[in-house]
């Protein structure tokens, strides 16, 4: 959707190559934005939509982040919880970056299951002994010698107390594994590689097919669950079902 909004001339890419999704609206953009305000208002008006409802009269969920997430992704998450009326705890957490807690009167309950969120380049770092040590994925690291010695990101996510371990994988798919790119050119590395592989080819000189070994190891090798998402809105809007479905 967002390269089609770029050929029309809508929006701008304006990231700079980095990770963090940044898109700048065009005079076209605006317009349309504009455009777009002034039919829901008047749809609205005619037709009241109700907001999405995330709580029960008894007992509250919340959705908990981890602080230390970056600031740009801290702000979008907790602008969306307030606009969609998502009760939200901020802090550093032990293990992963996201948990949901039930409130009963002045208690929090934790509820079992610890999610991770990992953009693909994220994943790469994490098994390549590359960025943060307490992002690292020493059980599945990408190497011959791969030893963990027990205190790896997934092992604390495992001595957590959560029952369950949800990795969400955000980013755009190859083509060679994304059903919904059936009738594009397959990826052939190294010489023809879809756009998403030669990102991470030229960023940590590995593809998204080794990658998913790494997940394959992660659900066979230690039961952990896997989601995936095109983008950091797509895994906002996965949270608040995932929670909607927690809490009924």
């Amino acid at each position: 959707i967002e390269k089609k909004l770029v050929r029309k001339e809508i929006v701008r890419n304006t990231n700079g190559g980095r990770e963090i999704e940044k898109w700048g609206l065009l005079e076209a953009g605006e317009i349309l934005g504009r455009l777009c305000v002034e039919f829901d208002s008047a749809v609205d008006q005619v037709l009241p939509v109700q907001g999405f409802v995330y709580k029960t009269p008894a007992k509250k969920l919340a959705l908990c982040f981890d602080n230390r997430e970056d600031a740009h992704f801290l702000q979008r998450i907790k602008r969306s919880c307030e606009d969609e009326n998502v009760p939200f705890v901020e802090k550093e957490l032990p293990a992963g970056d996201y948990l949901f807690l039930r409130r009963d009167g002045s208690s929090e309950h934790i509820l079992p299951i610890v999610i991770e969120r990992k953009s693909w380049s994220d994943l790469a770092e994490s098994c390549l002994d590359k960025g943060k040590v307490r992002n690292r994925l020493d059980c599945v690291k990408i190497a011959a010698d791969s030893i963990c010695h027990g205190n790896c990101q997934l092992c604390k996510m495992k001595s957590s107390g959560c029952t369950q371990i949800l990795f969400i994988i955000e980013g755009e798919r190859c083509s060679g594994n994304d059903s919904v790119h059936t009738s594009s050119k397959k990826c052939e590395p190294p010489n023809n590689m879809c756009a998403a592989c030669k990102q991470l080819d030229e960023r940590h000189n590995v593809t998204q097919s080794q990658l998913e070994g790494v997940i394959t190891k992660l659900q066979v090798d230690h039961g952990c669950h896997v989601h995936y998402t095109r983008n950091f809105n797509e895994t906002i809007c996965s949270l608040f079902i995932m929670g909607s479905m927690l809490q009924s």
